[in-house]
């Protein structure tokens, strides 16, 4: 008897890494748009990282690995649906590069 049927655990990392890809991807947006507007936090990542984006890069690895473990044990009581974390996430990505553009475009057409 060879049954390849798919058992999914009883815990899965799904909605905590969905949660915390967007809250990842709303701190990207906040450094972002924080480090061209308040120059001393983009020189303080270039000074501490290396670079300003290399730092941006540190930070969301550390907030994507502290929001997925701390919300681990929260976000597995129930089941949840994929689809649902996923269309939340497209969302959010839509809008945050939304944001990121018309930023930068603003910047660029009215210095």
């Amino acid at each position: 008897m060879n049954s390849m049927t798919s058992v999914k655990p009883e815990k899965s990392y799904e909605a905590p890494v969905g949660a915390a890809t967007l809250v990842t991807t709303l701190a990207v947006l906040v450094m972002t748009i924080g480090a061209e507007l308040y120059p001393p936090l983009k020189a303080w990542l270039a000074a501490t990282f290396g670079h300003h984006w290399v730092g941006k890069g540190v930070i969301s690895i550390v907030i994507f690995v502290v929001v997925t473990a701390l919300s681990y044990p929260i976000l597995t009581k129930t089941p949840r649906s994929m689809a649902s974390w996923s269309n939340r996430l497209f969302a959010v990505v839509i809008l945050v590069t939304a944001i990121i553009i018309g930023f930068f475009m603003y910047e660029f057409l009215f210095p």
